[in-house]
C-alpha cells in the first residue's frame, strides 16, 4: 500500500480543471441534443451511454495536451479492489437503495404497491402489453422477496455489465477530477466534485431523465444528490486506491435505482426514491456517519494526488 499524502496548503490547478469540465460538459450537451432528436428508444439509450464516456475523453485530452500519463492520473489500477473496500463498493449502493425505499414509505401518501406506478408509467409511455405482463409476473411474489431478488440482481448486473459505461464517468470524476481536487481535503474535494458531476447531468435532466415530472427542479435535485453521494464514493475510491471501485459502486446504484419506483405508489420524483428527498436524507445520514467515524482524517495515497509529482 502506498504512502498517505498530506494535501494541506497545496494548490489546485484550476485552469486544467476548467478545461476538463468545459470539454466534459460540451460533450454532454452534444450527446443530449442528439438523444433529444432521436426517436428510437434504443438509439436514445446508446447516445446516453456515449455521454457517460465524455468525462473519460475530457480527462484524456487534458492529460495528453500537457504530455502527461493518462491512466496513472485517473487511478486505473487494481489497487485494493479485491479487498473489503471493493466488496463495500458493491454492497453500499444496494444498502442505499434499500434505505431510500424504506425512507420513502415515511412520505405522506406513499404506500407499498409493487408494480402499480411502474405499470402506469409504461402504459402512459405507450409500452407493450408484454412489458406490462412481465412486471405483473415479477411483482406477484411477496414484497420482501422482490426486494431481495432486485438488490441481488443489481449487485451482479451492476458490478459486471454496468461497470463498462460507468467506468467512462468514474475515470473522469473519481479519477482525474478527484486527483486534481485532492489538495482541498476529503470533504471539499468530495462535495465540489460531486456538485460538478451533478450539474454535468443537466442536459439530460432537463429532458426528464430521473425527474420526468419536474425536469427544471430536477437539475437542482440531481446536483444535490450527486454532492451528497460523492463522499461515500470518494472514501471507497481513496481507500481502495482504484477507480474501478467507484465504477462498481456507480454500476450497482444505476442497476438498483428503479427499485423504489417498482415497489411504491404515491409521492413524486422529488420526494421518493434514491434521487428524491428520501434518498437525499439517507445520503446525508451516511455523511454524518462518515464524519463521526473519520472526521477530516481521510487522505489519498501519493499516486492519487497530483502534488506527489511536483
Amino acid at each position: 500500500m502506498g504512502s498517505v499524502l498530506s494535501t494541506s496548503c497545496a494548490p489546485v490547478r484550476w485552469e486544467r480543471l476548467a478545461r476538463f469540465y468545459g470539454l466534459a460538459c460540451s460533450g454532454a450537451v452534444l450527446c443530449s441534443l442528439a438523444a433529444h432528436r432521436l426517436v428510437n428508444p434504443a438509439a436514445k439509450m446508446s447516445m446516453a451511454a456515449l455521454m457517460m464516456l465524455t468525462p473519460l475523453m475530457a480527462g484524456t485530452v487534458v492529460q495528453k495536451s500537457y504530455g502527461e500519463p493518462t491512466l496513472e492520473a485517473m487511478g486505473v489500477r487494481r489497487g485494493g479492489l479485491f479487498s473489503r473496500w471493493g466488496l463495500l463498493a458493491a454492497l453500499t449502493p444496494a444498502a442505499f437503495v434499500a434505505s431510500a425505499l424504506v425512507a420513502s414509505l415515511a412520505v405522506p401518501g406513499v404506500r407499498c404497491a409493487p408494480g402499480e406506478a411502474m405499470i402506469a408509467s409504461i402504459v402512459a409511455a405507450g409500452g407493450s402489453q408484454e412489458q406490462v405482463d412481465q412486471i405483473r409476473c415479477f411483482v406477484a411474489a411477496p414484497p420482501l422477496e422482490i426486494v431481495q431478488k432486485s438488490l441481488l440482481k443489481a449487485v451482479v448486473v451492476g458490478g459486471i455489465v454496468n461497470i463498462i459505461p460507468c467506468f467512462g464517468e468514474e475515470v473522469g470524476w473519481r479519477g482525474w477530477l478527484l486527483r486534481e481536487l485532492a489538495p482541498l481535503g476529503f470533504w471539499r474535494a468530495s462535495l465540489i466534485s460531486g456538485a460538478m458531476w451533478g450539474l454535468w447531468h443537466a442536459p439530460l435532466t432537463i429532458q426528464g431523465h430521473n425527474y420526468p415530472q419536474h425536469p427544471g427542479a430536477g437539475i437542482a435535485m440531481m446536483t444535490a444528490f450527486c454532492a451528497l453521494l460523492s463522499p461515500s464514493m470518494t472514501l471507497l475510491r481513496w481507500k481502495s486506491r482504484s477507480v474501478w471501485s467507484a465504477a462498481i459502486f456507480h454500476g450497482v446504484l444505476n442497476a438498483g435505482g428503479a427499485l423504489p419506483m417498482l415497489m411504491l405508489a404515491g409521492g413524486n420524483d422529488l420526494t421518493i426514491g434514491v434521487t428524491g428527498l428520501a434518498g437525499l436524507l439517507v445520503l446525508a445520514g451516511a455523511n454524518v456517519t462518515i464524519f463521526a467515524l473519520c472526521g477530516d482524517d481521510i487522505r489519498p495515497v501519493l499516486e492519487d494526488a497530483w502534488v506527489a509529482k511536483q
